[in-house]
Parts: structure tokens; C-alpha cells; sequence
């Protein structure tokens, strides 16, 4: 039987090349005839089969198989009472009615119908009379379904989604693969997408991902339109030059309504970023275009748009230290702004020694910033140092390849700045115009392992902070954290003189990633003044171009997940304004897979603020 089975195989797989008739008596012996130089080399196809009866016919080009019969192609399952095998023009043709599952189950839960079906290399599967089953009841039938390699042209699955007060939406799509897969990379993947609301309107989407990049589209109408792109990559040419994008915009009137997520819907801005760059050892210089504008706005205007130039050098000063610096211009040009330039230059030095058990360290940073228009100008600046001085203690516990490490180091440190701003900014880098001071006294002890990469660090310090002529009392902590069970960052600074209360930012996870777990943030400030809120902040007091901070108020959210069994888990999430007392998003989800894996399901439903009604979908994946 197996002899048998491995030629019938081989006939099926294989077309056997025809003889060649030789002359009688000729003496000559019989030689393989070479195939044409442009001759086709057939593909294979791996195929097995097992059944308690097999027959073949003399010719070997066709076999029948009855009695509990599976043939297995790739990664397609077929199964019946009886099934004919025999070679057809586009691959094995397997005649007779059976069902297709996509896993070695022996009761799938999904699977699909069929009286014929066509099994084409690479990974295709061409079937006659497809009835979609969920455990044994048929749900759906279609004339013929075509299953295809993802590196082949295919439809894809239905889409299917409830979009709050928009209604239902519905539709479907295409897969095109770009290319052909190399050794390196395989071909570029483009997804395009369209579906249409039963109120009227419609939804076209485009997903293109290739090894260097990713693109993605989105045009929504509903009476009115919204165009939105998320698109990033970087290209490398042989020179040595790199190419580097990335979009993030949002335009049209239904720009904030129409988009589903909270997080990209509440971004104030939309940007764009084109540049070409190339290093020469530490010296870095590159050239661009930048357009900024305010996030859906209207398609005719692209915002400040214009050219831009960066020029940076960095590098190590031996053991001792690291400096660099950069410098950048832009010129932009607005409909309603006129035009107007800017240039910023930064500089950073950074020293360390270790004279004994001591660590000294040392960072001086200065930023300018000037901008002028057609008939104001502006300028700001900022001078800041920061010193510290340490006695860091190390004791190991445990095995000596991967000892338990206790850190405890007393610690003083001093940070001061000093920023000025004049004139007119149209984007004012959040320096202010103050003279900042602090000076501080603490410790930092921390319990890990460097081979697991688990880890508890906690830091505290307490001393003077504020105007050079008007210090006050404050105390500064900061908790991190990462072991299996737990993740934790926060900053929490305090300014004990008038019950004024900083919070930086504080995330953290109990239960595994991957198991039960319950993680939350909360962020914000009282009535600090921003540039004073940066200062205390631990990594921001030197950042004048990012804005958090900027206005007061607290922000909160949670997750709770839960994995009920090892193929069935939930997730419950939400977004709270504390300070306005106001839910801004709540969204929950529920995903289904299969032990084998054969089938994985996500249902999910949300609503946010700024979307009337609730939006929900459910997308099954039939190979995960």
C-alpha cells in the first residue's frame, strides 16, 4: 500500500516525461531527452492522503479512495466517504463530496462544503459549491470559492461593523500582492478596501506594507468627507543616503466625528515629514519639507507648508563624557500667516568620573530659538546645567551567574535653568521667561536581576525649588518597576509650601502581560505653572518644544483583562476627564481561538466622546 501510494503521488504530482523511441539494434542506449532551455520546470505540490481503499487505474493518472478518507494539501484538510484524485491543468483535482477544514481537528469548528475542489500550487484551493459549516450547520453557500496563497491575488473577507449614529456598513475588498518574494523580503502587500452604509454613504480603505514602509488610507462619506493618512518608512539608496517619511493628518469636516479611536481623534495637529539625509562619521545633515496644521481641517488648506534643513554632530569625548549639537531651519509658508522662518540650535555636553567609590556627573544643555515674519521677529532661549554627586553601593545575592543585585546610593544634585523669550512667537517653545532653581538631597535603591531584566527601582529626594529669589519647600519621588507579575513608572512631585500637587505620570500593571491583569495611568497637574510642572518632572525639564503640562487638570484610565480559558478572553477599558467629572471612552472586546488554531474571532464595542451611539464590529480569521 505505501509503494503504491508513493507512485500514484508521483504520477499525480509529477507528469512523468514521454519515452523516446530509439532505433533497433542500434546499439545506442537510452539517454533522458534535456528539456528545451525555455521550458517551464512544473511546481510541485506536497499532497498526502490516507483511506481505508485505494484503487488506481493502469495509466496511474487517476486514483480512488473510499473508506474514512483524508487528503492533506499545505494547510487545507479534506475528508469524505469517497473521494477521485486525478491531474487536471492547473493542479490535483480532487471530484466527490467532502468537506475542507483548515486544521488537523477531527471536529473543526468551521468548516467549508464542497463537490470538487482544485488544489494549485503554491497554497491555492479552488472550490465548486462551497457551503460555509459552523459544527455541522450550513450557513452560507456560494457558487465557487477561490482560497489563495497570501503572496497570490485574493478577495478578502467581509466586513461587517456597526458605526454608532452612522449605522451599519458593509463590504469587502481585494488583496494584491506587489513584487515578487526575494531572499531578503518578500512582496509588497496592498489591502484595498470598500464598503458602503445603508444611510448613503461609503468607506474606502488602502493598506500597502512592504519591508521598509507602511501606508495607510482612509476616505469616509457620510454627507461629509474625511481623508484620513498614517503613513512611515525609510528608504536606503546605494550611496549611503537615506530617505525617511512619515504622515500623521486627519482632514475634512467630518475629520474628528467620522474617526472611531479616541487617541488619534483628540491630537491637535496634523504632520508631515519628508527628508533626505546622510551621515559623514558623527556629522549628520539632511533635507526636507515639513507641513503643519491644525488636525481636520479643510482640504484646501495644507497649513504651514515649506522647506526645511537640519545639520547635527555627536560623538564621545573618551571615557569621559559625550557632547553634540544641531541645528535646523525652516521656512513656511500659511494662506492666512504670510510667511515666516525659524531657525533652532541645540547643544548639549555631558561629563562623568568616578574618582573612587564615588559618581559625579555633569550636563549642560542650551537651546535658541528665533523666528521672524514678513514684519515681526521673536526669539528664545534657554541655559540649563544639572550636577550630581553619588555613592552608589552594590551588593549581590544568590548565583553568581545571575545574582540578585541590591543598589542603594545617596545621592545630592542641583538644577538650574534659565530662559528668556522676546517678540512675537507664533510657535513658542514653552520656555517662559523665568530663572529656575533646584536643590536636592536623596536616594535610590533598586532589587533586580540583570539576566531576567526584573527590576524595582525607587528614587526620593526632598529640598528647595522655584525663582532664584523665591524657593520653596518640595519633594520629588519616582517608583519603576518590571517583573512578571508587576509593571510600574510614576513621578510624583509635591510643593509642600501652598497644597500644590504635581503629578508627572504614573502607569502600571498588575498580573501578567499575557494572563490576568489590571493596568491604569493618571496624569496631570493642579495650578502649577507649566514651565515650573516640566521642571519638576524628572526627564523634562529641558524639553521646551513638548507641551504636556500646558494646561491643568487630571486624566485617568484602566484595563481590566481577563483570560476566562486558554481559547476565550475579554477586555473591559476606559477614559476619564477627573477634573470635568466626564467619561471620554469606554470599549470593551471578547477573542475566540481555536486550541488548533484553525480560527480566531474579536468582537468589540465602544463608544467615545464626540460619536453619537455606540460603534461595534466582530472580524473572524479563518488561518491566524
Amino acid at each position: 500500500m505505501k509503494l503504491l501510494r508513493a507512485l500514484a503521488l508521483a504520477a499525480l504530482v509529477t507528469p512523468a516525461p514521454p519515452a523516446r523511441a530509439q532505433p533497433e539494434n542500434s546499439g545506442a542506449r537510452p539517454r533522458p531527452e534535456s528539456p528545451p532551455q525555455n521550458a517551464v520546470r512544473p511546481r510541485s505540490y506536497q499532497l498526502d492522503f490516507q483511506a481505508g481503499r485505494v484503487e488506481a487505474d493502469t495509466n496511474l493518472d487517476r486514483i480512488e479512495l473510499s473508506d474514512n478518507v483524508v487528503v492533506r494539501v499545505d494547510r487545507y484538510r479534506l475528508t469524505s466517504d469517497r473521494l477521485r484524485l486525478r491531474r487536471g491543468p492547473l493542479g490535483i483535482i480532487v471530484d466527490g463530496d467532502g468537506r475542507v477544514a483548515f486544521c488537523p481537528c477531527p471536529d473543526p469548528p468551521v468548516s467549508i462544503g464542497f463537490s470538487s475542489a482544485t488544489a494549485a500550487p503554491p497554497t491555492d484551493l479552488l472550490i465548486e459549491n462551497p457551503t460555509l459549516r459552523v459544527g455541522s450547520v450550513p450557513i452560507a453557500w456560494l457558487p465557487y470559492l477561490w482560497l489563495r496563497s497570501p503572496d497570490r491575488f485574493g478577495v478578502l473577507p467581509p466586513k461587517l461593523a456597526w458605526r454608532g449614529d452612522d449605522g451599519l456598513l458593509a463590504g469587502s475588498g481585494v488583496h494584491v500582492p506587489i513584487g515578487k518574494r526575494t531572499a531578503d523580503a518578500g512582496p509588497a502587500l496592498l489591502d484595498l478596501r470598500g464598503a458602503g452604509y445603508f444611510k448613503g454613504g461609503a468607506e474606502v480603505e488602502l493598506d500597502l506594507a512592504t519591508s521598509e514602509s507602511t501606508t495607510k488610507l482612509r476616505w469616509d462619506h457620510l454627507g461629509e468627507s474625511l481623508v484620513a493618512a498614517d503613513a512611515h518608512g525609510a528608504a536606503n539608496a546605494t550611496t549611503g543616503a537615506t530617505a525617511a517619511w512619515r504622515i500623521d493628518a486627519i482632514r475634512g469636516e467630518r475629520g474628528r466625528r467620522g474617526t472611531i479611536e479616541l487617541e488619534p481623534a483628540s491630537r491637535r495637529e496634523d504632520r508631515a515629514l519628508l527628508s533626505v539625509g546622510r551621515g559623514f562619521g558623527g556629522l549628520v545633515g539632511g533635507l526636507g519639507v515639513s507641513a503643519t496644521g491644525a488636525r481636520a481641517g479643510a482640504f484646501d488648506d495644507p497649513g504651514a507648508v515649506g522647506p526645511e534643513a537640519h545639520l547635527g554632530i555627536a560623538g564621545a569625548l573618551g571615557e569621559v563624557g559625550r557632547a553634540s549639537a544641531s541645528v535646523s531651519a525652516t521656512t513656511t509658508t500659511h494662506r492666512t500667516l504670510s510667511t515666516f522662518s525659524n531657525a533652532r540650535q541645540r547643544a548639549e555636553l555631558g561629563l562623568d568620573a568616578r574618582p573612587g567609590p564615588l559618581s559625579l556627573g555633569t550636563v549642560l544643555r542650551e537651546d535658541a530659538w528665533f523666528e521672524s515674519g514678513e514684519q515681526e521677529a521673536g526669539r528664545a532661549a534657554l541655559v540649563g546645567a544639572e550636577a550630581r554627586a553619588g555613592l552608589p553601593l552594590v551588593r549581590g545575592y544568590g548565583e553568581q551567574r545571575d545574582p540578585l543585585l541590591h543598589e542603594l546610593e545617596p545621592f545630592v544634585a542641583a538644577r538650574g535653568a534659565l530662559s528668556t523669550e522676546k517678540g512675537p512667537l507664533i510657535e513658542p517653545p514653552l520656555f517662559g521667561d523665568d530663572n529656575l532653581l533646584s536643590l536636592s538631597a536623596g536616594g535610590r535603591t533598586a532589587l533586580g536581576r540583570y539576566g531576567s531584566r526584573s527590576a524595582v527601582s525607587l528614587v526620593a529626594s526632598g529640598g528647595l525649588v522655584g525663582e532664584s529669589d523665591d524657593l520653596e519647600p518640595m519633594a520629588r519621588a519616582r517608583l519603576t518597576g518590571r517583573t512578571r507579575l508587576l509593571a510600574i513608572s510614576s513621578d510624583v512631585a509635591w510643593l509642600l509650601g501652598d497644597e500644590r500637587t504635581l503629578v508627572a505620570t504614573g502607569k502600571a500593571r498588575v498580573g501578567r502581560a499575557d494572563g490576568l491583569r489590571l493596568s491604569g495611568y493618571a496624569e496631570g497637574r493642579l495650578e502649577v505653572e507649566p514651565t515650573l510642572a516640566r521642571f519638576l518632572a524628572e526627564d523634562a525639564w529641558d524639553a521646551p518644544r513638548v507641551g504636556f503640562f500646558e494646561r491643568p487638570g487630571w486624566s485617568a484610565g484602566g484595563e481590566l483583562g481577563v483570560p476566562w480559558f486558554d481559547w476565550l478572553a475579554s477586555a473591559f477599558a476606559s477614559d476619564w476627564d477627573v477634573s470635568e467629572g466626564e467619561l471620554l471612552a469606554v470599549r470593551g472586546s471578547l477573542g475566540y481561538r481555536h486550541r488548533c488554531g484553525c480560527l480566531a474571532a474579536l468582537a468589540w464595542v465602544g463608544h467615545r466622546q464626540g460619536r453619537e451611539g455606540v460603534d461595534a464590529w466582530l472580524t473572524l480569521d479563518l488561518l491566524p
